[in-house]
């Protein structure tokens, strides 16, 4: 290993380390986040049990966790023991959603929701204070603790048998009904109101008949209390079937697309966290007053959208601060300080600097009265400006042949001399009165 880390170089071996313990915090908060999903694990498993989402056997003490969507096979079982010990038997060809589990040891209280896709479930509540809710083709249960039996047909034909407590049905169209203890209901596929047809109770006894026996065939026991199947059918034979619904009466619930779901679990919600109200003697002007409270709290899509216009956006900030400042200005957004310029303006304030650079040099140049006009462009081969007078051209000629002057000219004569011009511009020999030798060049006698 040291041998490898030694061949990379530095940043290499930087990335790494750092992909490394970013895998190992990844790791370490996905272990943490499961632990703190799990919601109950199984007591019992009967042949086939998955986890769908998954596509993953459940064997016996498999931890089930939010979200799970747990299904059975034909002929198939199992048991789920909740975190506060509530129990939830799920029969064969059945589908049940963990939507949401709470459970406080601390204040000993239990809340979510359960969602039945289809098939059989039966819950055995524990002696913790619930606000449970049961979903289930467009109805709701809600209950504090209880006993009771719900199945759902692959036609959406809901039944629910009630064996102790009391529990509260919203149905579809927000019509509230008490579920008594000891009693039997079954909800119309349409309407989802109670039917009353005893042959309608017949065929329920005889489905619930078969599927205790088949339990107790597969040595599967819904309840530790019961000992054989029996019993249950015989429970189930004595219970009330038309005086089991008590209609308490309907609210108005605000209906918001696809929130409609929403609002009705909020709803019941509310209702059994009132440990006040008796859910068997609901009066219809407590279901309004719930009603009303659920209706005046906005949605989290409502609140979002409020919270995102409240807050001003980077370019309305910009605009405003740009309006007030100009250009030049600074304005701060989200505690971080920026500045009213746009990118024209930084070209354009360049471009300023460099003109009155430009102009200051001109203005010494034309002061000394040598240049006129526009800084001179340097060209390779001219005279350069003199450091120490603008007004005198250098003696020097840069680019030009050693001895010779930009014209071609030479710079001495033949005798060593300097040539200089005379007044005609033409070449005179060595130094002179009037700046060139006499005719005849040469050498001063």
């Amino acid at each position: 290993m040291c041998w490898i880390v030694s061949k990379l170089n530095y940043k290499h071996t930087i990335f790494i380390l750092l992909t490394l313990l970013f895998t190992m915090v990844i790791e370490r908060d996905i272990v943490s986040a499961s632990e703190r999903q799990k919601v109950g694990s199984t007591e019992s498993v009967i042949k086939s049990v998955f986890e769908k989402k998954r596509n993953a056997s459940i064997t016996l003490g498999d931890d089930i966790k939010y979200l799970d969507l747990i299904t059975t096979g034909t002929a198939s079982f199992t048991k789920i023991k909740l975190l506060d010990s509530s129990v939830i038997n799920l029969g064969p060809d059945s589908e049940l959603l963990i939507d949401d589990f709470v459970y406080d040891p601390k204040a000993s209280e239990v809340s979510g929701t359960i969602t039945l896709v289809r098939g059989f479930l039966n819950f055995v509540g524990s002696k913790k204070q619930k606000s449970l809710k049961f979903y289930s083709s467009g109805s709701i249960l809600g209950i504090r603790g209880t006993n009771f039996d719900l199945h759902t047909s692959e036609k959406g034909r809901i039944s629910i048998a009630v064996y102790e407590g009391s529990v509260m049905l919203s149905n579809k169209s927000d019509e509230i009904f008490s579920l008594e203890p000891n009693s039997v209901t079954i909800l119309s596929e349409k309407t989802q109101k109670p039917l009353i047809d005893e042959k309608e109770f017949e065929s329920f006894k005889k489905t619930h008949r078969a599927l205790s026996k088949l339990a107790d065939k597969s040595n599967f026991k819904f309840r530790d209390d019961i000992k054989t199947a029996d019993r249950i059918v015989s429970e189930i034979d004595s219970f009330k079937f038309q005086e089991g619904a008590k209609f308490l009466g309907k609210v108005s619930l605000k209906r918001d697309n696809n929130k409609s779901k929403a609002l009705r679990l909020n709803f019941v919600d509310q209702v059994l966290k009132d440990k006040k109200i008796d859910l068997s003697v609901l009066t219809n002007k407590q279901l309004s007053k719930f009603a009303d409270n659920v209706n005046s709290q906005p949605t989290k899509k409502k609140e979002v959208e409020k919270t995102k216009k409240q807050e001003k956006s980077f370019s309305d900030a910009f605009r405003e601060a740009r309006k007030n400042q100009g250009a030049g200005g600074k304005f701060t957004y989200k505690g971080k300080s920026y500045s009213t310029d746009l990118p024209s303006d930084k070209k354009e304030r360049l471009s300023e600097t460099n003109n009155k650079s430009e102009s200051g040099v001109n203005r010494s140049v034309n002061t000394s009265g040598s240049l006129e006009g526009k800084k001179q462009p340097e060209k390779k081969g001219s005279y350069l400006p003199n450091r120490k007078g603008l007004d005198k051209p250098a003696t020097t000629c840069f680019g030009c042949a050693p001895g010779y002057n930009q014209d071609g000219s030479k710079e001495t004569d033949i005798f060593g001399n300097k040539m200089s011009f005379g007044d005609d511009g033409n070449k005179k020999g060595g130094p002179g009165k009037s700046g060139g030798n006499k005719k005849g060049a040469g050498p001063k006698k």
